[in-house]
């Protein structure tokens, strides 16, 4: 697990390396290497406009209305078009897969990429979307396609946290690296110890992650934000979801992935539970509590992000109440899916009734 955040003075370490592709390699003679760089470069520096000339020419210059002909399915392109003139979600905000609309949008996205006739349209159809689109949408789009397309095979996509730190790292943290830029590494020493900074001979900052002001604490379930927090933990619950998506078909699905999927999450959700229950006893703080909708959560959440627009994640106090007026309905909705759960397991099957 990563215990220790490495950031470098210039911030270097939140970014990800500049490649360099020579600006006349033919896209139809691009080796694995040369598509490696590419993608790199589309996911580079992701919240700024794109650096490179080459990708963004490739993006001016191309026209979807005009290459149709280039999709294996024509109508993903026109439900594509359709929705560019009713409008996508802007540049700079925040996108999440949780706002049906916005799920919409991303899902459509993803068949632009996917449903590509060759390497050369997918990589141009990116690169317009990198100048046109928002940026979160276009980082989950182009992640997913990419691990799903025949010819992206091989291609090593970069870790979520490097693409989007806002998601991994808490925000003391890169608010720590954002003053040691501006004061050119000039820090009070005897604060140093207090926020677990410490200073290599090669002038190299390190910023231990674990190390976190104590003055701002909810509960004793905080000692285990060295596992609920971990980058590596959460980097990989991240690709598993990008490698099976809730949403995607079985039939867009490469036929290795799609077998027993549903059942492989079901496990993959099991695994982290043991993990999970393994570090509490390490604590010596006993089983969770079972969840109840009609009784208030005990233990408190503070994630200590905070996203690129500045607004921070939402904390949840201790005793929070679940059941208010605004959201019965989503309750009973709940409830409803535990029953129809729970009538599957005894009978062995599910019913369901069709109206016509």
């Amino acid at each position: 697990m990563r215990a220790v955040l490495l950031i470098i003075v210039s911030l270097a370490a939140m970014a990800m390396a500049r490649p360099e592709v020579d600006d006349n390699t033919s896209m139809v003679t691009m080796d694995i290497k040369q598509r490696q760089l590419v993608i790199l470069k589309l996911l580079n520096h992701i919240m700024e406009p794109l650096m490179y000339k080459d990708l963004e020419d490739w993006g001016k210059n191309f026209k979807i209305e005009d290459n149709m002909d280039s999709f294996t399915k024509t109508d993903v392109v026109k439900n594509f078009v359709k929705m560019m003139k009713t409008g996508f979600l802007p540049r700079g905000e925040i996108f999440t897969l949780h706002v049906d609309r916005q799920l919409k949008e991303v899902v459509t996205m993803f068949h632009m990429l996917y449903y590509a006739k060759d390497f050369n349209t997918f990589i141009k159809t990116a690169c317009w979307m990198r100048l046109y689109l928002n940026e979160g949408m276009f980082v989950y789009a182009l992640t997913v396609a990419v691990r799903h397309r025949e010819d992206c095979k091989g291609i090593i996509l970069p870790p979520p946290y490097e693409i989007y730190p806002y998601y991994f790292v808490r925000a003391d943290v890169i608010q720590k690296a954002y003053l040691m830029k501006m004061k050119k590494g000039d820090v009070d020493l005897k604060l140093c110890d207090f926020y677990g900074i410490k200073k290599t001979d090669k002038d190299v900052f390190i910023i231990d992650e674990n190390v976190f002001d104590k003055r701002v604490h909810l509960s004793d379930e905080d000692k285990l934000r060295y596992f609920t927090d971990d980058i590596d933990l959460n980097t990989y619950y991240y690709y598993f979801h990008v490698d099976y998506p809730f949403w995607m078909k079985d039939t867009v699905m490469n036929k290795n992935m799609k077998t027993r999927r549903f059942e492989l999450t079901v496990y993959m959700y099991q695994q982290i539970l043991a993990r999970y229950y393994l570090e509490r006893l390490s604590n010596r703080m006993g089983m969770i509590k079972d969840l109840s909708w009609n009784k208030p959560i005990k233990k408190g959440y503070w994630p200590w992000l905070k996203m690129h627009n500045g607004i921070e994640f939402p904390v949840r106090f201790n005793n929070y109440v679940i059941a208010r007026d605004t959201n019965l309905d989503v309750i009973r909705l709940c409830e409803e899916y535990e029953r129809i759960i729970r009538d599957a397991i005894i009978k062995g099957f599910i019913e369901v009734s069709i109206y016509v």
